[in-house]
Parts: C-alpha cells; structure tokens; sequence
C-alpha cells in the first residue's frame, strides 16, 4: 500500500503541468523583453521561468505579461516555456520546521529563497477504506498548506497580491491535475480553503508569532482525497 505522502508527491506534484503559453512577445530594451502568456500561473512566486532550459530572470509582472532581463536576443518563446514546480514537505510540525530548515538545494545552498515556494501535507493524516474488492477505494482526509514568503512590513494587500493570489493559481493546478489523474483518482467532492497573507500562530488579535521562523503567508486546503485501491490479486 502506498503512503498518501507518496501518491501526492508522485501523482499530482510530479505531474503539475508547469508549462507557459506564449500568445506574443516583443523587445522593449536591448536587455528586457515583454511576453504576454495565455496564464501566468505562479510565475510569481519565483524571480525566473526557463526557455529550453535557460534561465529567464522576472523584471516585472503586469497581469498576463513579464518583462524578463535577457542576455540573449535569440530567445525563441515559441518553444517550451516553463516555471518550477514546488517543493514538498510531509511530516508534523516540528518534524517538518526541522526539515524545511535543513534543506538544501541541488547545489548544496541552504537558503530560504532556494525552498520556497513549498507545499506542507500535515500527519498525521486519517483516512477510511472501501473494502479491498475491484473498484473500491481509500479516502484520505488531507490537511495541506501552500507556502511562501512575504513581506510583513508591507500592507495586506500588498501580501495577497505577492504570495496569496499566485498560491490560490498553484491550488488550482494541484487540483486539475487530481482532476487530469482520472484512472487513478476519484476526484473530490468539496474542500475549504483558508488564506494567511501572514502565516503564524493564532490569537484573538490575529497573527502574532511566525511558526517557521520566518515571514512566509500561506493557503490552507483541507481536501477528502478518493483514491482508487488498487491491490494485486496474485500476491
């Protein structure tokens, strides 16, 4: 039997469809070129997308269309444009607080822009079987929170447009991507989702203390996954 942690991690992060498309671009500067996309997704949440695998640094973002700095006039973008995909963190509180700060990059860097933005599954998570018969399936109550920085110094609104809303577009594709997954997922059939343009403990006054140590706002989505059993019936 799968883990839950795996079967998100692999089924839907994993296959995140990550990709841009271009409807026009045009050069504005010998340095800066401006390219509108049919959906900046969550562009936001990083400072650079890919063009075959180059790095685009992000100058500014104005609805659908990025300035981005080049170093090159050959940048071709009617070939595949892509932003990264998020990290994934599974585990409790504590468990995960240590994780997050001890992770490293795939060059050895430990810094808090290289693990953001990162997507928490809280354990311990429930979860309810349907038998074992042909068509049965496993509903797992999962507890899960989009993540990134942000500025507390800033206003509110200013948080939500810099983290929130490109975490609500990275909701989003977590959730068409279950929806893509039909041969192995049900589906879902209602969620709640929280907003926390400041991300932190609780009170009556609101937030007042950070839980990762660091200024992040985060998007919480509680979902009952159903998922398809699958069982070999010659082991």
């Amino acid at each position: 039997m799968r883990l839950i942690s795996e079967i998100i991690e692999q089924e839907i992060i994993n296959k995140l469809d990550n990709t841009l498309r271009v409807e026009s671009f045009s050069q504005v500067a010998n340095n800066e070129q401006v390219v509108t996309f049919c959906n900046v997704k969550w562009i936001k949440l990083y400072e650079f997308a890919y063009v075959n695998g180059v790095e685009l640094q992000v100058k500014s973002i104005d609805g659908n269309e990025v300035t981005f700095t080049i170093t090159s006039q050959s940048i071709n973008y009617q070939t595949l444009v892509t932003i990264k995909k998020p990290l994934f963190f599974n585990g409790t509180l504590s468990n995960t607080k240590y994780e997050w700060s001890k992770y490293l990059n795939d060059d050895g860097i430990n810094s808090e822009r290289s693990k953001l933005p990162f997507i928490w599954l809280v354990s311990p998570t429930d979860e309810i079987t349907n038998g074992f018969e042909q068509g049965s399936t496993r509903t797992s109550q999962c507890k899960l929170w989009f993540i990134h920085w942000s500025d507390w110094n800033l206003l509110n609104i200013d948080r939500q447009d810099e983290a929130v809303k490109p975490l609500y577009a990275l909701m989003d594709e977590f959730q068409r991507t279950i929806l893509r997954n039909a041969s192995f997922f049900k589906g879902f059939n209602s969620f709640t989702t929280r907003d926390f343009p400041k991300f932190g403990t609780e009170s009556q006054n609101g937030i007042e203390k950070q839980i990762f140590d660091s200024t992040l706002s985060a998007v919480e989505f509680d979902v009952n996954l159903e998922i398809f059993a699958r069982y070999c019936e010659n082991c």
